[in-house]
């Protein structure tokens, strides 16, 4: 089974304006987990939300985004 991290900007009210999927997708679950949490921890801040199971960061201008694996 493959997994792929997705990578959503979001706009001031949490809306998604953007959907990219990172390249190389992943053999494994636990392997998409880290890669998503270092793409993640990229930016500028970063953090998990456990409310919505993914990860969230904001780059240096402050676009929000979401980070989540999806089952391919």
């Amino acid at each position: 089974m493959s997994f792929q991290i997705v990578e959503l900007e979001l706009d001031d009210q949490d809306n998604i304006v953007r959907r990219k999927v990172l390249p190389h997708p992943c053999s494994g679950q636990e392997e998409a987990e880290l890669k998503t949490e270092s793409a993640a921890r990229s930016l500028h801040e970063s953090g998990y939300d456990p409310a919505q199971h993914c990860w969230w960061a904001r780059d240096m201008n402050g676009q929000a985004y979401r980070f989540i694996v999806e089952r391919i």
